[in-house]
Formats: C-alpha cells, sequence, structure tokens
C-alpha cells in the first residue's frame, strides 16, 4: 500500500511517501500544528476516554471552515470509542495487533488504536482531505498510517482487528466489506457499526459455524444509537469488556 493523500499538507509529508503533490497542486496554508497527543496516568478507562477525547479535539480543531462538508456521515462519541476497543482490543494493549479503520474519516478511531492500545493501525477513507490533519499530526509514528482511497480494492489481509462506522456507506460496498472481513486469515476481531437494521442484516450473512456474534448499542457524537457487531473467528473466545447481547 502507498500513502496517497489528495489534499497534500507537504511541509509535514511523512518522508518516502509516493502521495507527492504535482508541481501545480495549491499548497495549503495551515497554522503549526500541535504536538501527538501521548498516554499519561493510569490505563484506565476513564482516563483511556479522556485520551480519545483529546485526540478528536486536537484533529477537529485543525479543520477548517466547512472542510467537514457532506463526505463526513459521523463518529462515536469517545466514551462508546473507549467501550468498544476495550472489547476490541480486550481490554489491552496489543503491539502486535494490526488495526484497519475502513472508512477512517478524521483519523482519531485509527490515532486511537495506536495511542492508547498500541497497535500498528491503519486508515483508509475514500476523501483523503477528511484525515489529513490527523496523518500530519501523527506523521512520526511509525505505528500510524493513512490511506486515501477505495478499500474494496486494496488488499489489507494483514489485518488482525477491523472497525468501521459505515451506516453511511452503500448496501453493495457494506456487503464487499463484510465478505472481505470473514475472508481475513489472521482476524481476530472486528467491529462493525451500523444501523439496527443493517446489523440484523449482517447477522444473516456470517457464518454460526465460523464466527461468534456479539452486539451492544453505541452512541454517535450526534447522539443518534447505532448498532456495533463484533465478529470473531470460532476458533477463539472474546474477553468482553461491556454487557453485550449474544447470538
Amino acid at each position: 500500500m502507498s500513502d496517497v493523500y489528495d489534499v497534500p499538507i507537504v511541509s509535514r509529508r511523512r518522508p518516502g511517501t509516493s502521495g507527492a503533490a504535482s508541481s501545480s497542486a495549491p499548497l495549503i496554508s495551515v497554522a503549526p500544528l500541535p504536538p501527538p497527543i501521548v498516554p499519561s496516568g493510569k490505563w484506565n478507562r476513564e482516563n483511556r476516554t479522556r485520551l480519545v477525547t483529546a485526540i478528536r479535539f486536537q484533529v477537529d480543531r485543525s479543520l477548517r471552515a466547512g472542510e467537514m462538508g457532506r463526505h463526513v456521515f459521523g463518529e462515536l462519541d469517545p466514551a462508546s470509542i473507549t467501550l468498544a476497543f476495550d472489547t476490541l482490543f480486550e481490554r489491552r494493549r496489543q503491539p502486535s495487533a494490526h488495526f484497519l479503520d475502513i472508512g477512517a474519516g478524521m483519523g482519531a478511531p485509527t490515532v486511537a488504536a495506536a495511542v492508547i492500545y498500541g497497535a500498528k493501525a491503519t486508515g483508509i477513507e475514500i476523501v483523503g482531505s477528511l484525515f489529513e490533519r490527523a496523518a500530519a499530526i501523527y506523521a512520526g509514528d511509525p505505528r500510524i498510517k493513512f490511506i486515501a482511497g477505495d478499500a474494496t480494492t486494496m488488499d489489507f489481509s494483514d489485518a488482525t482487528h477491523v472497525y468501521t462506522f459505515h451506516a453511511g456507506f452503500d448496501p453493495s460496498i457494506k456487503r464487499i466489506i463484510y465478505n472481505l472481513i470473514m475472508e481475513l486469515p489472521n482476524l481476530m476481531c472486528a467491529l462493525i457499526v451500523d444501523y439496527p437494521e443493517s446489523a440484523k442484516e449482517l447477522t444473516s450473512i456470517v457464518n454460526p459455524n465460523h464466527f461468534g456474534i456479539h452486539m451492544s448499542q453505541f452512541s454517535s457524537t450526534g447522539r443518534e444509537r447505532f448498532v456495533g457487531t463484533f465478529i470473531y473467528p470460532r476458533r477463539r473466545s472474546l474477553r468482553l469488556a461491556l454487557p453485550i447481547k449474544s447470538q
């Protein structure tokens, strides 16, 4: 995979990237970027939620006026991200994990997976300008990588943990993503966040002989309720971090 930014920040680009700006591309004028958020204090749920909040604020406040546009659907709120990722990563830091965020948006969940849970984290977003600030702020962290492109055309077979908030995706794209996730050879756990009715459709696709499913409700930043579906291979058990409906 190569790093590609469709709205590049040339001065803060990661060294060696293949997504260099063309000579005709306009340069972006931005204020000096803040240093990346780093963990401090005890590694407990309260502090993890505080870190998620800080990461989201750091990325959000660097956006230009009107930049979010129609492409940004939404994100889980910080408390929900913490609860969700505590289950996804089984309440521990996992430096050997390769986390994949499909539809990374502005990048906060991708950054949180690396900074808080220690994973090697990759965020894929088809609208590259959405996460360009996070990509610039965390460009020096070797655990974090952002890619602009279509996840359905990419090879991410080394992913062990997958997250996607894809309620705004086209149904045909969702089905492709479902199948790609369930074909991952090294999958430990995936979390798919969607509307309740779409979550029910997902359970009908999953082969219960090969995968276990756990479901829970989460809140978005817009205070909407969504269902998170955890999928994990039957060959292993999932250490749950929150009360979840099992299937």
